[in-house]
């Protein structure tokens, strides 16, 4: 038996590839998907090859005594992701003052690519989220997200570079 993990830019690309690296058929394979494309993020899936039927038998009982088990702690997995959203509306100075910069960063690369919009910043779970919305934001979010990406790291940057924040700042549309 052997396990391979591929990336691709899509789930059916990253099978496809794994296949043709162990040059083998769905057929002689299990499959799990690792983590999903996105304009982001590239797709990831695991494949797991049998040279023979019992390594595939061997394989699929420990799979099943695997599910059995998750089935038992994903009881008290689920309580603890009920976490909710929470939007703080009393904001410090220093909070008022890095949303304020980073409005006014945003706003002038959006002035500068010629887009349209309205920026906001919100402090959703102790984050920063700075909220673009506009018609014609998809300058900003750039081929697979790329621009998008990058203008994120630029931000907090910004805040890193001016203040004593340690919290994340993420950018929407």
């Amino acid at each position: 038996m052997r396990v391979i993990d591929v990336s691709a830019s899509s789930k059916e690309l990253a099978i496809e590839k794994g296949l043709q690296m162990l040059g083998t058929t769905l057929d002689n394979v299990d499959i799990v998907v690792l983590e999903k494309g996105s304009m982001l993020k590239k797709a990831k899936v695991e494949i797991t090859f049998f040279e023979n039927e019992q390594e595939k038998i061997e394989y699929q009982l420990l799979k099943e005594q695997k599910e059995k088990n998750k089935e038992n702690t994903n009881v008290v997995f689920n309580e603890l992701e009920k976490e909710e959203i929470v939007e703080r509306t009393e904001l410090t100075d220093e909070e008022s003052q890095i949303i304020n910069k980073l409005i006014e960063f945003v706003n002038e690369i959006c002035r500068i690519a010629e887009v349209e919009c309205e920026v906001k910043g919100k402090i959703l779970n102790n984050n920063i989220y700075v909220i673009v919305d506009g018609e014609k934001t998809g300058k900003l979010i750039g081929h697979h997200g790329t621009t998008l990406h990058s203008l994120q790291v630029l931000l907090n940057a910004v805040v890193k570079k001016n203040f004593d924040y340690n919290k994340k700042v993420f950018i929407m549309n």
